[in-house]
């Protein structure tokens, strides 16, 4: 997922869920285990009641959902994962978002996918379109066994600005000349990294915190 970036690269930097995808790939794995025989759907249902009523928090009810992939081998989550975006992901991408992807890599930017998705279910989309360069939230394995955990903390916010700062320290980054594309406010410390940042909405209304070098986009 980390293909060396040549010098001097100007990146294109997307945001996936809400930005490339319009469902929340969370969500949809979590509806793909309530369709799982039973304890899995159970459990996941009693675990997704708990959270909505305030009683654990989100990276509890991740743990418990990944919990379903223990004991089955790198193959088989990546299987679950195509799965997953074949059926579900793939029908529901933001053909704008893709059209404007595969325009800046024609234009000779680098594109680069950061995400808060399962590496699992981002994997597919990224080898569907070549995209070699990609971090996301990861899962752990054991001697190729899946552990069902979190492998450190959910790839968001802060985490991506600090993981482009430390990934690409020694390399010839035309900053100025990249662009970011994100739904999410708490992207912004990403979208200050580039010279040209993108804000991705569902309607017309502009987002009243945005500073004013950041553009809506409505896809």
């Amino acid at each position: 997922m980390n293909k060396l970036i040549r010098q001097s690269s100007r990146l294109a930097i997307f945001d996936f869920d809400g930005t490339l995808c319009r469902l929340n790939s969370y969500h949809v794995f979590l509806r793909w285990l309530m369709r799982r025989p039973a304890p899995i759907s159970l459990k996941i249902m009693s675990a997704t009641a708990l959270r909505k009523a305030g009683l654990v928090t989100r990276s509890t009810l991740m743990n418990i959902a990944l919990n379903s992939l223990k004991g089955k081998t790198r193959d088989e989550v990546e299987l679950i994962g195509r799965s997953i975006f074949e059926k579900t992901i793939l029908p529901n991408l933001n053909k704008i978002g893709i059209s404007e992807m595969k325009n800046k890599h024609d234009e000779g930017y680098d594109v680069i996918i950061l995400s808060g998705a399962f590496d699992f279910i981002l994997k597919p989309f990224c080898d569907f379109y070549e995209i070699d360069h990609w971090h996301s939230t990861q899962i752990t394995y054991s001697n190729g066994i899946c552990t069902g955990r979190l492998n450190g903390i959910e790839f968001l916010g802060e985490a991506k600005r600090r993981y482009l700062q430390d990934h690409f320290f020694e390399s010839k980054i035309n900053w100025p000349e990249s662009c970011a594309y994100s739904d999410e406010l708490a992207d912004l410390p990403l979208l200050s990294m580039v010279g040209s940042k993108f804000f991705v909405v569902s309607n017309s209304r502009r987002q009243s915190s945005l500073a004013e070098d950041i553009q809506c986009v409505h896809w």
